[in-house]
């Protein structure tokens, strides 16, 4: 006996052939604040003389703030706030990251200008898009 299923719109009658199935979308044991890093870049990072504890505090403190796509949006006045840093040693560590290619500068959101984690170091977003943004990049100091 064969069955031929549908799916009724009870406002319009229309009638669709199939069945809707929900499914509950799965939680991540992480939360919301997770992104995916590279062990090389930690690695490289690690390994670099240069990133001495103010850069590398600034580094992970742009992590914690990273969103989506690896976009960041933090003032630097903030970051020095909540570093409790003074702001030329802020804007020293993310003119090291600029220069070392772990950030890259983005467009001016109101008075700052927004910021970009390389996606060799980390990844924050939808996994298809990470060889996309990642074409052409590389570690620097990697081997």
């Amino acid at each position: 006996m064969r069955h031929n299923l549908g799916t009724i719109d009870l406002e319009t009658g229309e009638l669709f052939e199939g069945v809707a199935v929900w499914i509950k979308a799965k939680a991540s044991p992480y939360g919301r604040r997770f992104f995916m890093v590279n062990q090389e870049a930690l690695l490289a990072i690690a390994k670099d003389k240069e990133f001495t504890q103010e850069p590398y505090r600034v580094f992970t403190f742009l992590c914690v703030h990273l969103d989506y796509d690896n976009w960041i949006q933090i003032a630097r006045k903030d970051i020095a706030e909540a570093l409790e840093m003074k702001g030329e040693a802020v804007s020293r560590a993310i003119r090291l990251l600029l220069r070392k290619g772990v950030i890259f500068r983005g467009p001016k959101a109101g008075s700052n200008y927004s910021f970009r984690l390389n996606p060799c170091y980390g990844y924050k977003g939808k996994l298809s898009h990470i060889r996309q943004g990642a074409k052409g990049l590389h570690l620097v100091g990697a081997e």
